[in-house]
């Protein structure tokens, strides 16, 4: 007899794991889902059966799919699923496996990808300007979009999608580079300009500088030529006043100094004031 009960234990109890959901059925229909991790009972022989699932979070990555955008260019998209069962029975009762699952969400998630990329242009999906590219925007649509279908429907949740990569067909990919090599040779040009402006404004600083320099060093230049004339047309008054004969003879000399050299021939009149200290007999006062 405690053979028997030992057996009948054996084949009647199941253990729900902490990493599993449990669906309890009998002759085939659900009575009840075991979502506590603990020892559990039911009938044996077949007439109550027990169904696993896991309840960890479930990821795949999806397949590559060619699409359409909006601008009639073709894209080439692969994006990850992060997802989790939210209502057991309704999976069960729609599924019974997780690769089902999987292949139904990957399903709807094709499909609302050629639906919400058909939405934009090639210029949001790659520009060297972050603030024009809407992959977020399509991310964040996506998980909605999808989320509230599988959820009604299959008893699904969502927890997190992502492009995991995107690339061009080689028709569109030229184009990319052509665009891209466009952009860059502008963003160029817009430095090259930008640096002509500064390279002039500097100049113009640099020579507006330069002449103020030459203007005030041309101004102290003729205040000290001033200040020489007056000390020297002082210098000459002075000597004039003492002795104003030999001033007149030092000049005379000064004169001839500049007038005469080992080349000049001058006819001129011996009564000539210039010359009145070369012809004898004048003298000098001492």
């Amino acid at each position: 007899a405690l053979v028997i009960v030992l057996v009948f234990i054996y084949i009647s109890a199941f253990i729900v794991h902490q990493n599993e959901l449990a669906i309890h059925t009998r002759f085939g229909r659900p009575i009840r889902v075991v979502a506590e991790p603990r020892l559990y009972f039911k009938l044996p022989f077949n007439i109550d059966r027990v169904y696993r699932l896991s309840s960890r979070l479930q990821s795949f990555e999806s397949d590559v799919v060619q699409l359409m955008l909006k601008d009639k260019n073709p894209i080439i998209v692969t994006c990850f699923v992060a997802w989790k069962i939210k209502d057991p029975l309704l999976f069960y009762r729609r599924f019974n496996t997780i690769q089902a699952g999987e292949t139904r969400i990957s399903d709807q998630i094709t499909s609302r990808l050629g639906t919400i990329f058909a939405d934009y242009v090639l210029d949001e999906i790659i520009n060297i300007d972050p603030s024009k590219v809407k992959l977020e925007q399509i991310e964040s649509r996506l998980l909605a979009e999808t989320n509230n279908q599988i959820t009604e429907s299959y008893g699904l949740e969502i927890v997190q999608t992502g492009l995991v990569r995107i690339t061009y067909p080689e028709i569109v990919s030229n184009a990319v580079y052509q665009r891209m090599k466009a952009e860059r040779e502008k963003e160029a040009a817009k430095f090259r300009a930008e640096g002509r402006q500064r390279a002039t404004e500097i100049k113009a600083r640099t020579d507006r500088e330069a002449e103020e320099i030459i203007a005030k060093a041309y101004k102290e230049s003729e205040e000290i030529k001033a200040a020489g004339d007056k000390e020297a047309m002082k210098i000459y008054a002075d000597a004039y006043k003492k002795d104003a004969d030999f001033f007149r003879f030092y000049q005379s000399l000064e004169t001839y100094k500049k007038v005469f050299n080992d080349k000049t021939t001058l006819v001129i009149s011996k009564n000539d004031p210039l010359f009145k200290y070369l012809n004898p007999p004048y003298e000098v006062k001492q």
